[in-house]
């Protein structure tokens, strides 16, 4: 049986208690703190008397770790102390990489009213890249995914755990903010972000009675289902035309290059010499295609599905996962259960049924869905396996570092 969480210290934390914190991780970690914010109930604007502190932080590795030959660990965390305070931080060149799957936390994060820290440089930087670049269709994805899995899972009965109409909400209302067309980044605050939608009367009501209620409770327990709510919920579903979202594909290879030089600005990299590649004029040959405008015609013709999205398919009958990345990247970072493997060097040998080296896997009559590391190999695997014929086919935003970054299921038993 759990031991029962006492919650009476929570409350007495401090700002100085969580810079001390902060301060003391990074002490322990070297580099450089970026920036570092409260995520959760207390930056979405419903926290209870005992709500724990979500600490999310930015953080640049010792620039020795960005030269050397092999990659550092990216994420540092923190259990749960006795104070509530949760402490967990990605590594710059990770925040970069998600920042370029439009990954949805890291846009919270940048968004957060409550921040315990700034260097004045990386958030303001960042934000104006994702409201510059980034895909309002793969934020509408993840909005919609994360509604549909809270009411089928938190609204089913006809009694329901009233905490969870909150986060459905702000998953829906989101949702709503963003396939409305104005462009504009929905806010992390639930207030301000339910305001700025057209809620019916009655749902408004219902929202507002429950946010009073839960400000002042530190547990709502059990009640009926809101109707008002459930009907928002249930239109904004119906009504979401996500193939209408504007998905800034044709800006992709000016985000990935605007987040490279921010990458180099702020670790000082910018006196070092440009690669040859990335200069283009001393070259013998003529490069008329660059890999970016490849993974963007791919991602032109198949279809993308968001991380959540992609987390609720392990274990489908119907679905075959296809990891294309390298053994090395498995053995240093882990699996994803159930995946079947495929390194990207040999998937059309495999997927061909007439090549020696075959695999039966590929005859199935299944949905291949194929991630990467990041998300641009598997575009161009996914595009190759539906023009060999394979069907249906699709990858995953973000690759694996979307997938742990979002909570996916891991398996990192070494392989024997």
């Amino acid at each position: 049986m759990a031991t029962p969480v006492d919650t009476s210290l929570y409350a007495a934390v401090t700002l100085g208690d969580i810079v001390g914190r902060l301060d003391s991780v990074m002490a322990e970690e070297g580099g450089r703190l970026l920036f570092a914010v409260e995520s959760g109930s207390r930056a979405w604007g419903f926290a209870s008397p005992d709500s724990d502190w979500d600490i999310r932080f930015v953080h640049a590795g010792p620039i020795e770790d960005h030269l050397g030959l092999f990659d550092r660990r990216d994420v540092i965390e923190r259990p749960v102390d006795r104070y509530g305070i949760d402490l967990s931080g990605w590594e710059l060149r990770k925040a970069l990489r998600l920042l370029l799957s439009s990954n949805p936390a890291l846009l919270e994060w940048l968004q957060s009213p409550i921040v315990y820290h700034d260097d004045g440089q990386f958030r303001p930087a960042v934000l104006e890249l994702f409201r510059r670049y980034a895909s309002r269709r793969a934020l509408a994805h993840h909005y919609r995914s994360i509604t549909r899995q809270h009411v089928q899972r938190d609204a089913a009965g006809s009694e329901v755990k009233l905490k969870r109409y909150f986060y459905i909400v702000r998953a829906v209302a989101a949702l709503d903010w963003v396939v409305s067309g104005n462009g504009d980044l929905p806010p992390m605050n639930l207030a301000e972000l339910v305001s700025g939608r057209p809620l019916p009367l009655a749902a408004r009501r219902d929202f507002d009675e429950l946010l009073a209620m839960k400000t002042g409770l530190p547990e709502l327990g059990t009640g009926p289902r809101r109707p008002a709510l459930d009907a928002y919920v249930a239109r904004v579903l119906a009504d979401a035309d996500l193939a209408t979202v504007d998905d800034r594909a044709d800006s992709r290879a000016d985000f990935a290059r605007a987040a490279d030089r921010l990458y180099r600005e702020l670790l000082g990299l910018r006196s070092l010499p440009v690669r040859a590649e990335q200069r283009g004029s001393d070259m013998s040959q003529t490069i008329t295609t660059g890999a970016m405008a490849l993974v963007e015609q791919a991602e032109r013709e198949i279809e993308t599905v968001p991380v959540d999205e992609a987390i609720g398919l392990v274990g489908a009958a119907d679905v075959v996962l296809v990891d294309l990345r390298d053994p090395r990247e498995l053995e240093r970072d882990g699996r994803v259960p159930g995946a079947f493997h495929c390194p990207r060097g040999m998937l059309e040998f495999w997927i061909d049924p007439a090549s020696p080296y075959h695999k039966p896997v590929f005859q199935e009559d299944k949905r291949f869905v194929f991630f990467c590391g990041g998300g641009m190999r598997s575009a161009l695997a996914a595009k190759t396996a539906q023009d060999m014929g394979l069907k249906p086919v699709a990858h995953v935003a973000g690759g694996f570092s979307a997938w742990k970054a979002a909570g996916g299921p891991v398996d990192t038993t070494p392989k024997t």
